[in-house]
C-alpha cells in the first residue's frame, strides 16, 4: 500500500481565513469543486483562488495535504465564485468525480469532520453546552465530565463469486439499469465477518464462504466506513428482500450490467474479484 499524502489531525483546531494552504470549501449539501481536466477534480482549493470567494467562518483545520495546512469552512448561502474554473456540486456526486485518492481522502474528512464539530454542541448525559478538548480529537462537558469523540458507523460491502459469476444487486435508491454489490451496517455486538453473513443472508438469500477482506473507504453520509471484502457463493437460491434490494442477478464477468464508477470502492472490488478469478 502507498503512503498517504493526507493525514488527519488529532485535535479541533479553527485559523484565521487564508490560513491554511488547500481549503474543501461546502455550502449545505454541496462541495465546491475546482476542474482540473475535463473529467476530473480536486476539493482543494489554495489561497491564491480564495480572493473571489467569500467565506463564512473561520476554517476549521482537517489536517495536512503533503505537509501543509488543509482546512474546511462553508460558504456564505448561495455565493461563490462566477468562475469555470470553479463547480459547485451535490457531496455524493463531487465525491465521484475526484479522481486522486489522497484528495477523495480529504475531501471525506472534511465533510464528516465539520458534521460532527458542527452537530455535536450538547451533552447527551445531562444536556449543558460542551467545550473543545485540548489535545485531542473531542469535546467534554465541564459539569458532568463527560468526553465525546467523533462517531463511525461501519459498514460492509462484499463481491461474492461463483466461478465466472458475480453477484450483483440494484437497490430501489438506484438509477435505472445500475447495479452494485451487497453491502449493510454492522450491528452492535456482530464481528465484520458476522454482519457480512447476515446481510447477505438476509437480502438475497444466499450463505457464503471463504470469506477474505479487501479494502476500506470513507463513506461521509454522514458517518459510514465502508469495509470491503471478496467471498464465494456456498448455497441457496436467490430472494432479494424487496425492501432494499428489487432485484439480484449472477452476471457473467464478460456481460455486466452498468455498475459503479471508478472512484468507489464497489467498483474496485469488482474489478479485483473479476480479474482475480481470470
Amino acid at each position: 500500500m502507498k503512503n498517504t499524502h493526507f493525514l488527519p489531525c488529532c485535535e479541533i483546531n479553527y485559523h484565521p481565513q487564508l490560513c491554511p494552504h488547500n481549503i474543501v470549501l461546502v455550502q449545505a449539501e454541496f462541495i465546491l469543486l475546482r476542474k482540473v481536466a475535463s473529467d476530473n477534480y480536486s476539493p482543494l482549493i489554495s489561497n491564491e483562488n480564495l480572493a473571489e470567494i467569500r467565506l463564512a467562518t473561520e476554517i476549521l483545520e482537517i489536517g495536512t495535504f503533503y505537509n501543509s495546512p488543509c482546512g474546511v469552512v462553508e460558504l456564505e448561502k448561495n455565493i461563490f465564485a462566477d468562475n469555470s474554473d470553479f463547480e459547485l456540486k451535490p457531496i455524493r456526486e463531487g465525491l465521484k468525480l475526484v479522481s486522486n485518492r489522497d484528495e477523495a481522502t480529504a475531501l471525506a474528512r472534511a465533510i464528516e469532520f465539520n458534521h460532527w464539530v458542527k452537530h455535536r454542541n450538547f451533552c447527551s448525559n445531562c444536556g449543558e453546552i460542551l467545550t473543545v478538548a485540548e489535545k485531542e480529537t473531542a469535546k467534554i462537558c465541564k459539569a458532568c465530565n463527560s468526553r465525546f469523540y467523533p462517531v463511525l458507523s461501519p459498514a460492509i460491502i462484499v463481491a461474492i463469486t461463483d466461478g465466472t459469476k458475480i453477484l450483483l444487486a440494484h437497490n430501489r435508491r438506484f438509477r435505472e439499469g445500475l447495479y452494485s454489490l451487497v453491502a449493510g451496517f454492522v450491528e452492535s455486538g456482530e464481528s465484520l465477518e458476522q454482519a457480512l453473513k447476515r446481510e447477505v443472508f438476509e437480502e438475497t438469500g444466499l450463505q457464503v464462504k471463504n470469506i477474505k477482506y479487501f479494502s476500506s473507504q470513507p463513506w461521509p453520509f454522514p458517518n459510514s466506513l465502508m469495509m470491503g471484502f471478496t467471498a464465494e457463493y456456498e448455497s441457496g437460491e436467490i430472494t432479494p428482500d424487496m425492501q432494499e434490494l428489487t432485484d439480484v442477478q449472477w452476471f457473467d464477468f464478460d456481460n455486466l450490467p452498468l455498475i459503479p464508477t471508478h472512484e468507489t470502492i464497489a467498483r474496485r472490488l469488482i474489478d479485483y474479484a473479476i480479474s482475480s478469478k481470470k
